[in-house]
């Protein structure tokens, strides 16, 4: 089975779409296995075109929120990710610690407590009315996807 070197990406690097990326010797019907982060395989139960196809098909008001001393989630990250749902109403927020007068925030910071004045009302205000406050830090990167 073909496994992707998604376990090297770097944030210079854009990571490959299995979907997409098959090597020629692949199997249409091939089942995608990747290594995660603790070298242990994952296996979609899907295949490729099909998990492509769920996500495309996806039809909802997404908010994607990215900070930008987050070395995993690049805007360009960003970006892609949000792209794998093509039907859905995307918006792509980006934020920089200065914006909320903090040094650093990071990629997994945002769940932390010492934000919960700052960035959760945000996500609890797109969850409630599907929209981000008047106030929001951050920008609005266009076109989402």
């Amino acid at each position: 089975m073909w496994t992707s070197p998604l376990y090297r990406w770097r944030p210079d690097v854009a990571p490959p779409r299995p979907e997409l990326d098959r090597p020629a010797s692949a199997a249409p019907d091939e089942r995608i296995e990747v290594a995660a982060a603790d070298g242990y395989p994952v296996r979609s139960t899907l295949k490729p075109a099909d998990l492509a196809a769920r996500h495309g098909a996806t039809r909802a008001r997404l908010l994607a929120i990215g900070l930008t001393d987050d070395p995993f989630c690049t805007e360009a990250a960003g970006q892609r990710l949000l792209g794998y749902y093509s039907a859905a109403d995307r918006t792509h927020l980006r934020i920089a610690p200065s914006e909320i007068a903090v040094p650093e925030i990071g990629h997994f910071a945002f769940f932390h407590a010492r934000f919960a004045q700052t960035l959760w009302p945000l996500a609890a205000a797109w969850l409630l009315s599907g929209r981000l406050p008047e106030e929001a830090p951050g920008r609005i990167v266009s076109p989402a996807g």
